[in-house]
């Protein structure tokens, strides 16, 4: 799994590098928009929530990154690990 975080710099040339490597997910945070990429059958498909934490969605995550600059650190921290404990 690889997390990607596009906010100064594009990751898309770096596709190609995870392509190689068939990558088997992908995460590409924009500064908006999270992205749950699967590798299948030699390309990588938009899912809605993730294979290594199939009760992960990629709108769950995105909800507490756009939080998290208006948001204490630790406050955020611990909502987000009381969240996982409902999984």
């Amino acid at each position: 799994m690889v997390v990607e975080v596009d906010i100064t710099s594009g990751s898309r040339h770096r596709m190609a590098v995870y392509t190689a490597l068939q990558i088997p997910e992908v995460w590409r945070f924009d500064g908006q928009t999270l992205t749950i990429l699967h590798w299948q059958q030699g390309t990588y498909v938009t899912q809605a929530q993730s294979r290594a934490f199939p009760k992960v969605t990629a709108q769950d995550i995105e909800a507490f990154l756009q939080r998290a600059m208006a948001t204490d650190y630790l406050e955020l921290v611990n909502e987000f690990r009381q969240w996982l404990r409902t999984l």
